[in-house]
């Protein structure tokens, strides 16, 4: 599972330790040390779940835009843009979309 980069980004734009995710999320430190260093390991779904909700976002946003956007084929500029998106604050996220219904 590719989500170890964007874990930790997430997880360091907070200021939290490894230890702080794993016991904002009730999982353990050891789970969050080896998606963030892409150990080959069985997560559950569960699992991934608490800690998105620890983190305050989607659970879709952990995952790979592969793995939730299907066979679709997503342009240059599209990619970076989902990319840019993820990458915001969730106040920064709410401005840019309010902005952007401004634009219809």
């Amino acid at each position: 599972m590719i989500i170890g980069n964007k874990l930790r980004r997430l997880r360091k734009e907070r200021g939290w330790s490894t230890h702080d995710l794993a016991e904002q999320a009730g999982v353990s430190s050891s789970l969050i040390n080896d998606l963030e260093n892409e150990r080959d390991r069985t997560v559950t779904l569960s699992s991934l779940k608490k800690i998105s909700d620890s983190l305050n976002i989607a659970l879709v946003e952990l995952l790979p835009v592969q793995s939730h956007m299907g066979d679709q084929s997503l342009t240059t500029e599209e990619k970076e843009l989902y990319h840019l998106f993820h990458s915001l604050n969730p106040d920064q996220r709410s401005a840019l979309v309010t902005f952007l219904k401004t634009l219809d």
